[in-house]
């Protein structure tokens, strides 16, 4: 690859990457759900989800680090017209979306009627008040949205405390900012990092991870500071 392109692609990947941490900074204040609304008023698959041959890659991609061929409950954070909902449809007994904005919402339930097991709630999850526990959650290109560490690390936390005993979380984040996500994940004790993909993409590359909860009773003894003989 000539040296142009490499360096053309790094500054690319840089300027992405400062994008990125600049949305999970003033996420909060800047995107919020009139700026969704608005957006999804000026035209139908904003990101070209249904079209893009990069993102049908990204959502085939997410449903290969699967590790289970079926879940009970499943939740995606960020549902938007319900593209990828309708792929998870198949997977689950029942599946939530959850999006901030209600116009994206209604083209999706639209999109899944076909899918008596999908519904969709038009919510902020940093309020939002969710009943149960999801063996499956995911988070594909959302949480930057959201705001700064703390915002991040209260939602991490309730993420946490929705998913069940060895359930899954996926996260799908751009690089670098990936890691700055990661990091502020691996800070809950009850979460552990099973893998990660790294999908090097020259556009804009992003990481895949799967998490899964360790049940309380296994961090409890970790954290219990082993007996000493006498």
């Amino acid at each position: 690859m000539p040296r142009s392109r490499i360096l053309a692609a790094g500054l690319a990947h840089l300027a992405q990457g400062l994008y990125g941490l600049a949305c999970a900074l003033v996420g909060r204040r800047l995107y919020s759900r009139g700026y969704f609304e608005r957006l999804y008023r000026r035209g139908s698959d904003p990101w070209n989800y249904s079209t893009s041959d990069y993102e049908q890659r990204k959502y085939r991609l997410v449903l290969e680090i699967l590790p289970r061929a079926s879940y009970s409950r499943v939740l995606e954070l960020g549902s938007s017209e319900g593209v990828f909902t309708a792929m998870l449809g198949p997977l689950g007994t029942e599946v939530l979306g959850i999006d901030i904005s209600h116009l994206a919402c209604e083209r999706a339930r639209a999109r899944c009627a076909p899918f008596p097991n999908i519904r969709f709630r038009a919510a902020d999850i940093r309020e939002a008040e969710l009943e149960g526990r999801f063996d499956l959650i995911l988070c594909s290109e959302v949480l930057y949205y959201l705001g700064g560490r703390r915002v991040l690390a209260g939602v991490r936390d309730k993420l946490a405390d929705l998913l069940a005993d060895g359930g899954q979380l996926v996260l799908v984040n751009p690089l670098p900012l990936a890691w700055w996500v990661h990091k502020v994940f691996r800070a809950n004790r009850e979460l552990q990092l099973l893998h990660e993909h790294l999908e090097r993409d020259l556009r804009r590359p992003y990481a895949i991870t799967l998490w899964t909860k360790v049940p309380e009773q296994v961090t409890s003894a970790a954290s219990t500071p082993a007996a000493t003989a006498p």
